[in-house]
């Protein structure tokens, strides 16, 4: 079955990104992964402070990606199938080992559209994952709405890469929404 992973820290522009990938699930009938990656807060206080364990922060995890599917349901009924999970850890890497287990048709990530010299030198969770991701990614501006897809460009920076894969799966994703294929 096809698949859509998104990633998501609950901001804006994730939220926005989850809107965009159910509309995509649906016109494509894929399945919705919401995941979202945790940490554990450093305390280096001397004031005592109540903690949560790990298993109290996955509990409120795991209760918020549910109140987002609760509400996907309700925008756009239940035969979009969705499915939630998190993981302690580090985003970029967890989001890798999450896909790697999970093999999605692509991963869509919000975009912030940071400032320029912030993203140039600190970069974003986006920007790293499109960089090392073994799947496709799709990044989407917090304020963009989905719209059927009529053109898909694939564009490659010249680097070793295996070329025949990307076409292949560009032209599987081009055939499933029914769009132009356009190869850079």
């Amino acid at each position: 079955m096809k698949a859509i992973l998104v990633p998501t820290d609950f901001s804006d522009a994730s939220m926005n990104a989850i809107e965009y990938a159910a509309e995509m699930a649906l016109s494509i009938k894929a399945k919705l992964i919401l995941f979202n990656v945790y940490t554990t807060p450093p305390i280096a206080i001397e004031v005592p402070v109540l903690v949560l364990t790990d298993d109290e922060l996955r509990a409120k995890c795991m209760d918020r990606l549910n109140e987002v599917k609760i509400n996907l349901h309700k925008k756009r009924g239940p035969n979009l199938d969705i499915e939630c999970d998190c993981a302690l850890g580090f985003e970029i890497d967890m989001i890798n080992e999450f896909a790697a287990e999970k093999k999605p048709s692509m991963i869509v990530m919000g975009m912030q559209g940071a400032n320029y010299i912030v993203e140039r030198f600190l970069g974003s969770t986006t920007t790293a994952i499109i960089r090392k991701s073994q799947y496709p990614v799709l990044c989407i501006n917090k304020d963009i709405s989905f719209r059927t897809i009529k053109k898909i460009l694939l564009a490659v920076d010249g680097k070793q890469t295996e070329y025949k894969k990307a076409v292949s799966y560009t032209h599987l994703r081009a055939h499933e929404t029914k769009a132009n294929l356009v190869c850079r």
